[in-house]
């Protein structure tokens, strides 16, 4: 992903810099004093977000996103600023987002997580397995997390089917006897940063949707044998039983899918119906 920041403060600039190098370490970073400088560099080659700095001179970031724009349609944009009254000029520029100054990891993450348009290298296939064991990998390569319960986080997202999961949720599903829910928020939250930077490292950043403490799969931009077998796709893997093996709290789902499988395979006729043949052959007795 190609990210710039401008603003004609240096320590702010620096600031901000630090802060989404540390949410998106794998980004391509590129940072401006000067947004004429930047635009330079925009027209040189392809900007995926930009931070910018509302109030500068000689070109304040408005008019510089206004540009942007025109290089770029589907850059996002998001403002950072110390102040609330251009959000409105902001929105009506079809901005990503809008930040107030001093901003954090937190805030930086959610704009990353929640773009407007998805970067070009979002369109790589992801592939989840949910039959069986859990497994991810992204153009056939397997995704790594830094920690077990950053994959386990994953797969109840993908469980959910694209409903969003809040902290306390989370919480409950990794740890189901543990009540004390202001020990594991601090720990979640960093959970879902490696959960999302394991993609990010791969070339994919917009894979979920995150809304207040609540986070959700882009379903649409994965492909998962158990999604094509509630769909009944043709040639979608057949359930034989085993879903997500390592993880308790998917039993209710476990015994769904059993119940989809046994009316799949059960007769017609067994349903309260008539089978296609017994028709048939009444129709011929007759």
């Amino acid at each position: 992903m190609e990210i710039i920041i401008v603003d004609d403060e240096v320590i702010e600039l620096k600031g901000v810099t630090d802060t989404v190098r540390r949410v998106c370490p794998d980004a391509a970073l590129y940072s401006f004093d000067d947004p004429v400088q930047a635009l330079r560099h925009a027209a040189e080659q392809g900007v995926d977000v930009a931070f910018l700095d509302v109030e500068m001179p000689v070109m304040n970031g408005l008019e510089l996103a206004v540009r942007l724009k025109a290089l770029h349609p589907d850059i996002n944009i998001i403002f950072i600023t110390a102040y609330s009254e251009y959000m409105q000029e902001a929105f009506r520029l079809h901005a990503s987002g809008y930040l107030l100054k001093p901003v954090t990891e937190e805030m930086i993450f959610r704009e990353l997580t929640d773009l407007r348009n998805a970067p070009a290298l979002d369109r790589k296939k992801v592939r989840i397995s949910a039959f069986g064991s859990f497994t991810v990998f992204v153009d056939g390569r397997p995704v790594g997390f830094q920690y077990s319960k950053s994959e386990e986080i994953l797969a109840i997202l993908v469980d959910l089917r694209g409903t969003s999961a809040d902290t306390d949720r989370i919480r409950t599903l990794l740890w189901p006897e543990d009540h004390s829910s202001a020990d594991h928020a601090s720990y979640i939250s960093t959970l879902k940063k490696d959960m999302i930077n394991s993609f990010s490292r791969l070339g994919v950043s917009h894979l979920f949707r995150q809304e207040g403490d609540g986070i959700s799969l882009v379903t649409e931009a994965v492909e998962c044998d158990y999604y094509d077998y509630l769909e009944g796709k043709a040639d979608a893997k057949p359930f034989e039983g085993i879903y997500m093996e390592r993880y308790s709290w998917a039993e209710p789902t476990v015994a769904a899918l059993e119940k989809v499988r046994r009316e799949r395979t059960v007769p017609y006729y067994e349903k309260g119906g008539e089978s296609v043949n017994a028709g048939k052959n009444q129709k011929n007795r007759s």
